[in-house]
């Protein structure tokens, strides 16, 4: 399978081997299946999951063992959705659990990021009791640049009034 054809990349960037597959009726998720990742998506179906591969598994396992960092931001497959009363119903589970379970083996080195995230795993009845943020693309952004807009502009500030 040649996503990445590139060797650098495709040691670390993990793609799925098998992908689930529905099409949505208003509220629901129908005609679910599963196909290779490798697959055309029919039309009118989406990719609402995925199966994790022998070798994400490997990277999990390594990062627990290593003590290695897991960060979630975002659930990998359409994990839940928020009810109108505001309950979520969990949908689906195939790439998200096992994440959650090597981060609560992995407390100290796992975060979940964004509000919604840290919200679905709650309501599914999950008890990750690891550091999560609200803030999950101030969070992202953070990891990516080293710093935020609102850090470079207290920084501004800081500069700014220290010469009165």
């Amino acid at each position: 399978m040649e996503f990445l054809p590139l060797k650098e990349y495709s040691e670390k960037i993990l793609v799925p081997e098998w992908l689930v597959i529905a099409r949505r009726e208003e509220e629901n998720y129908v005609d679910v299946k599963e196909v290779r990742a490798t697959s055309n998506i029919p039309q009118g179906y989406m990719i609402v999951d995925f199966k994790h591969s022998e070798n994400m598994q490997s990277a999990l396992e390594k990062a627990v063992f290593e003590k290695g960092r897991i960060i979630m931001a975002g659930t990998p497959g359409i994990f839940a959705i928020k009810n109108p009363d505001k309950s979520y119903k969990v949908l689906f589970t195939n790439a998200t659990n096992p994440v959650i379970e090597y981060m609560i083996r992995n407390p100290d080195n796992s975060i979940v990021l964004g509000g919604d995230t840290a919200g679905e795993i709650k309501a599914a009845g999950i008890q990750y009791c690891g550091k999560s943020s609200s803030g999950g693309g101030s969070s992202l952004y953070y990891i990516s640049h080293g710093t935020t807009p609102l850090l470079e502009a207290l920084k501004q500030n800081k500069h700014r009034f220290s010469q009165y």
